[in-house]
């Protein structure tokens, strides 16, 4: 979830999402980012990313990794805050199957 001390109505968060195989290759079908735009009373808002980002080669997993970062613009700014990135393993593909 992603939650600011400065966070007010209007701020439009964006979540980027970067997934790479075990050879650091993009997966663009399996990359992508999503805005949100806060709305008043909010303190944190959860991103959900979809199952399918999961299995991007018609329903069939992969091994490797997601690198997911945040950008914040903040309501009537025009310079964008960037966050940390993270890195998540991604392993979709079941026991026994190779990839």
């Amino acid at each position: 979830a992603v939650s600011y001390p400065s966070m007010v109505a209007g701020d439009v968060i964006s979540l980027y999402w970067d997934a790479q195989d075990t050879r650091g290759n993009q997966i663009m079908s399996a990359s992508g980012s999503f805005s949100y735009t806060v709305i008043a009373g909010e303190t944190r808002h959860a991103f959900i990313i979809d199952s399918l980002m999961f299995f991007p080669y018609a329903g069939q997993g992969y091994e490797g990794r997601a690198t997911a970062y945040y950008t914040v613009l903040s309501q009537g700014e025009t310079l964008l805050a960037l966050s940390f990135d993270t890195n998540a393993t991604v392993d979709t593909i079941p026991p026994g199957v190779s990839a």
